[in-house]
C-alpha cells in the first residue's frame, strides 16, 4: 500500500461466499480437496474492508492447476515462463516422448489452462476479465495482468517504491524481472495481479506525468513503460499465496498506485478487489508488511478495518537507518 490514506473511496463488498466447484479448473491445492468455505464471513472490529460489490467475473479470474501427470506439469510450466510458446518448441523443450507432450497439451487445453492459437499456445488465466470504474474523474479499468504486462508491471512497481517505503513490493519486481512471468503456480507458492489502467485519451497532458524518466516511461508494448497498447498501467494489486498446509489461510497483499494518479480511490478500489477475491476463494487472512516509516499506508489500512499485529523494531535497514517493520492484517 502505498500513499493512499486519504483515498476518498471505501474498500468494495464481498458479497457472500462462492461456490468453488466450477467449471474449470478451482483454487486449490493439488495434492488435496478444495479447502472449505464459510457460509459468511466473520464479524471484526473497524471499518468495514467491503462496502462496495465485486463483480462476480472478477472473483473468478484465475484458477490454480490441479495437474494429473508430470508431463502436464513441465508443459504447463514452460508456456508460462516463455509467455507464447508454439507446439514445435514444446514438443522440442520438454524432453518427453511425443505423443506423451501431445496428450498434455490436449489436455491442459480442454480444460482451460492452455489458450490455442494458430499453432501456439498461452497459460489461460481469465485475463480477458475487466471492469471500468469511475473514480476520481476518470474512467478507471481494473482487470487480471497478463503476461504482456510484465516489463512494465516491474516499471511501475518500481517507480512506485522508489522512495524506498515499501520493502515486499520493491521484492516483488525482483521476483518479476528475475522469473519473467506475470502468474506463478509452484507446489509451495502462487502469485496473480489485478492492475489498474487508464486510456491515454482520458488524461490530459498535464496529468499524464513524465513519460521519459524513472525506469524507461516510454514507448509502446511491451517495453517496462506501465504502458500497454494505448493504456497506461497506473497500479496494481498483488497476492501472494502460500500452498503449505500451514499456512494456505492466508494471502499476502501488495498495492500500490502511481504518485500522479493517487487520492482517486484507485488504491482502495484495487485492495477491495483482491481482498474480495481472496474471500471468495476461502482465504481467512490478508496480510502484509510495512516500514514504520510509511505512515500513510499503515493509516490507510487501519482506515479499513485493518489492524497491527506485531511490531519488529529495527527489522529493516533503509538508507543507513534502522527501520521498524509493521505486520498488519484483515481477517475475511
Amino acid at each position: 500500500m502505498n500513499d493512499q490514506s486519504d483515498d476518498p473511496t471505501r474498500l468494495p463488498k464481498y458479497g457472500g461466499p462462492r461456490d468453488r466447484q466450477r467449471t474449470g479448473p478451482a483454487w486449490r491445492r493439488s495434492d488435496g480437496p478444495p479447502r472449505a468455505t464459510r457460509s459468511e464471513p466473520r464479524p471484526r472490529g473497524g471499518a468495514s474492508a467491503f462496502e462496495s460489490p465485486v463483480e462476480d467475473d472478477l472473483l473468478e479470474a484465475f484458477a490454480v492447476l490441479d495437474f494429473e501427470t508430470e508431463a502436464q506439469k513441465r508443459v504447463y510450466r514452460y508456456v508460462e515462463r516463455q509467455g507464447v510458446a508454439s507446439d514445435d518448441e514444446i514438443h522440442e523443450r520438454i524432453d518427453l516422448p511425443t505423443e506423451e507432450v501431445a496428450i498434455a497439451i490436449q489436455w491442459l487445453v480442454q480444460h482451460g489452462y492452455l489458450e490455442a492459437d494458430a499453432g501456439t499456445f498461452r497459460v489461460a488465466h481469465g485475463t480477458e476479465v475487466e471492469r471500468t470504474y469511475r473514480l476520481g474523474g476518470l474512467d478507471v479499468t481494473i482487470r487480471p495482468a497478463r503476461q504482456e504486462d510484465l516489463a512494465g508491471l516491474v516499471g511501475l512497481i518500481r517507480t512506485v517504491t522508489d522512495d524506498r517505503t515499501y520493502v515486499v513490493a520493491e521484492s516483488v519486481a525482483a521476483q518479476l524481472a528475475s522469473e519473467e512471468t506475470v502468474i506463478r503456480d509452484t507446489d509451495t507458492r502462487s502469485r496473480l495481479f489485478f492492475v489498474a489502467t487508464v486510456e491515454d485519451r482520458a488524461v490530459g497532458d498535464g496529468e499524464m506525468g513524465d513519460r521519459t524518466t524513472g525506469n524507461g516511461l516510454t514507448g509502446d508494448r511491451p517495453t517496462g513503460n506501465g504502458r500497454t497498447s494505448d493504456s497506461q498501467l497506473v497500479g496494481w494489486a498483488h497476492l501472494t499465496l502460500p500452498r503449505i498446509e500451514y499456512l494456505d489461510h492466508t494471502a499476502e497483499l501488495t498495492v500500490g498506485v502511481r504518485p500522479d494518479f493517487r487520492r482517486r480511490g484507485i488504491g482502495s478500489r484495487l485492495s477491495g478487489i483482491a481482498v474480495a477475491w481472496a474471500a471468495a476463494n476461502g482465504y481467512r487472512k490478508v496480510y502484509q508488511s510495512l516500514p514504520g516509516t510509511n505512515r500513510a499506508a499503515i493509516d490507510f489500512l487501519r482506515n479499513h478495518g485493518w489492524r497491527v499485529e506485531a511490531v519488529r523494531p529495527d527489522h529493516y535497514r533503509i538508507d543507513g537507518e534502522f527501520v521498524d517493520e509493521v505486520m498488519m492484517a484483515v481477517e475475511l
